[in-house]
């Protein structure tokens, strides 16, 4: 068993003649509840929910699955399974390598050579991927499930052609949902960014903009920092600095009063802020201002004097 590959994103499985080897697999009913440990396997795993829910864990991650789910799980991925009790719950399970196999035709290597699709989802290497079945690969695993069950003409090769089915299936419901997921993330976003640019002379915090759109702040940290390539509180000191700038540009408020129109709570750092993002204080920004204004309205007389 040394030879086998069990890491799914191995170059050799879609670059050579590789053929897969179930090594366990199970359609069964949990129906008083069931706990498996925490452990991992030379196997990559696909786990399918018929009937009822469950939960995995995944590394630090936890799934919760119900009839139509399935989770993908690389080789060695530590996983754990539970089982509620008085909640049957039907799971079939494939866990499979791969091994070369020169005299078999490579599917799974010739769908890899002429799909980019399939390359892309490949080259992301996500190693847990928990997605709804909307594509009938329920049909194809337990068409996989029943041919291991029995022994029959051509049935390696029915087998390999299911499970490239199931590959092409995963990569298909992976990209959908990646755009999916983009799109929820670009509302996410600018409901944020609606909200910081209503409510930025107040006291608000990144937890309150976190919690406006319903999400926990680490994960809108992220997923802000990654879209709008600044973090939430550099965008809206940004924001607040913007506002300021245009305060002292057209009105004669008081800079303190500015301070705190902004939303910063102190003046200190106010100007802190201000002369990062302009190399000047509030009170030499106002004063360069009005000092270019009036060297405008003087050219402008002298233009009008001797046009």
């Amino acid at each position: 068993m040394d030879d086998l590959i069990c890491d799914f994103y191995s170059s050799e499985i879609y670059k050579e003649s590789m053929e897969p080897v179930f090594t366990h697999y199970y359609n069964i009913e949990f129906r008083e509840g069931f706990v498996m440990d925490g452990h991992k396997h030379s196997r990559i795993e696909v786990m399918y929910i018929k009937k009822g829910n469950c939960r995995v864990i995944a590394g630090e991650d936890t799934y919760r699955l119900e009839a139509g789910d399935f989770i993908f799980l690389n080789g060695n991925v530590s996983h754990k399974l539970y089982v509620d009790k008085h909640l049957p719950c039907r799971i079939v399970c494939l866990e499979f390598a791969f091994k070369r196999n020169d005299n078999m035709l490579g599917i799974i290597s010739y769908a890899y050579q002429s799909t980019k699709q399939l390359r892309d989802f490949i080259e992301d290497r996500k190693d847990v991927i928990r997605l709804k079945d909307t594509n009938g690969i329920y049909e194809n695993i337990i068409e996989i499930y029943m041919e291991l069950e029995v022994s029959g003409f051509g049935k390696d090769i029915i087998i390999q052609a299911s499970l490239c089915e199931v590959i092409i299936k995963l990569a298909r419901l992976f990209a959908e949902s990646k755009k999916h997921k983009d799109d929820d993330i670009n509302t996410y976003i600018n409901k944020a960014i609606a909200f910081m640019g209503s409510r930025y002379s107040e006291d608000i915090s990144i937890e309150m903009a976190a919690q406006h759109v319903n999400l926990n702040t680490s994960y809108f940290y992220k997923i802000f920092k990654q879209v709008m390539q600044k973090t939430p509180a550099e965008y809206l000191n940004e924001l607040r600095i913007s506002k300021a700038k245009m305060l002292l540009e057209r009105s004669d408020i008081p800079i303190n009063d500015i301070c705190f129109y902004t939303g910063f709570n102190s003046r200190q750092y106010f100007s802190y802020v201000f002369k990062k993002h302009t190399e000047m204080t509030p009170k030499q920004y106002r004063t360069n201002i009005l000092t270019d204004n009036k060297k405008d309205r003087m050219n402008d007389s002298c233009a009008g004097m001797y046009g």
